[in-house]
């Protein structure tokens, strides 16, 4: 065993506390909210927010020189950058195992589907009817439905992994428009999905450019995910007659699963998106208890803590067996402050639970 495989990534460290610069506005948006609702629990989670990642538990190894993080407070909160992007880690490092495996078998598409953009009124009524019409076609392709002249089970689906994001945009009359999309990767047949890219419409333009074709199977989707959003019947005649569906892009996932695990608000932080506090309270109602990542088929309530966690727990448990070997830790409670300024030097080695899981998982995300 080697301790320098597993300390802790500075850089990454340097992130973290880079990501939770922004929280002292999101703290204010809170009090904002608190102001007008008189709801204790939006004054907590402002304080909540601003002592994010600022305080850690330590066991510090003093003769070895090395400090085993134990815990960090954060606030788990959805606006949370520094939060959310642990929480997408985590769900990409649960799932990457699972999905590799498959791929072995079976190909891995990573769909987008996408519907108009709305403005701050309609989007709590867009998400709801996303939420409820995109199981319709997973039931499509698992089989559980059926649509005369078309057959979705031939594709061999037995899995999908459902992502929401929102980003919003201004438009010319400073109005803040939304864009909720879903990423998903469905797993399928190999070469489950063949076909040239040939079709072009509205959504093969960016700014007046031709960005890509379309396949068969592409404009399929984008026919069925409009009929289904819209509450109409899928029938093969309908799909035929049908000129144009909503956007719905297809393309082999090839081990990049980055984008269904990301967390649902981050591109409105983006460069060019709106964040304010009238964004914000729409994206809190519009967000309140609504699950972001959502698996189906072999991709639902599988068992990812018995295959992903128990060889991260058995090298941990090693590592400790062989510190306390010499000595017993001794407890401490730092500052992110003060952990900056040790990670400078090299006489002390930082290690973590985390930090062995992503090498055991190779896990650059």
């Amino acid at each position: 065993m080697k301790l320098t495989d597993y300390k802790v990534d500075k850089k990454a460290v340097k992130k973290s506390a880079k990501r939770i610069a922004g929280n002292e506005i999101i703290a204010d948006f809170y009090r904002q909210l608190y102001t007008e609702t008189a709801r204790e629990k939006h004054l907590n989670r402002a304080e909540s927010v601003c002592g994010c990642f600022q305080l850690w538990d330590i066991d510090h190894y003093r003769k070895q020189g090395i400090k085993d993080i134990k815990r960090i407070n954060l606030c788990k909160d959805k606006f949370c950058l520094n939060c959310q992007n642990v929480q997408s880690k985590r769900r990409y490092t649960k799932y990457k195992p699972v999905l590799d495996d498959l791929m072995t078998e079976r190909d891995i598409y990573h769909i987008v589907f996408t519907v108009p953009n709305c403005d701050g009124k309609e989007l709590l009524g867009t998400l709801d009817r996303m939420y409820t019409k995109f199981p319709y076609i997973v039931r499509y392709f698992g089989g559980e439905r059926k649509c005369n002249g078309i057959d979705f089970r031939s594709y061999g689906y037995i899995g999908a992994v459902r992502g929401l994001e929102i980003t919003t945009k201004a438009t010319k009359g400073k109005q803040v428009e939304y864009h909720p999309h879903f990423h998903c990767l469905f797993v399928l047949h190999k070469k489950g999905v063949n076909g040239k890219r040939k079709h072009i419409n509205d959504f093969s333009y960016h700014n007046g450019k031709l960005r890509r074709k379309f396949t068969d199977f592409e404009i399929l989707l984008q026919k069925t995910w409009y009929l289904f959003y819209n509450d109409q019947r899928l029938t093969a005649d309908v799909v035929n007659s049908l000129q144009q569906g909503y956007s719905v892009t297809v393309d082999r996932a090839n081990g990049n699963y980055k984008e269904v695990f990301k967390y649902a608000v981050k591109g409105s932080f983006k460069d060019g998106a709106i964040f304010n506090y009238d964004v914000f309270e729409t994206l809190y109602y519009a967000l309140h208890r609504r699950k972001v990542l959502q698996g189906y088929g072999v991709l639902n309530k599988y068992d990812f803590e018995t295959v992903a966690e128990a060889e991260v727990e058995k090298v941990y448990a090693e590592i400790l067996a062989e510190l306390r070997k010499i000595e017993d830790p001794e407890k401490q409670l730092l500052t992110l402050q003060e952990i900056c300024a040790e990670l400078e030097h090299d006489d002390i080695t930082y290690i973590s639970k985390n930090a062995i899981r992503r090498e055991l998982l190779h896990n650059d995300a």
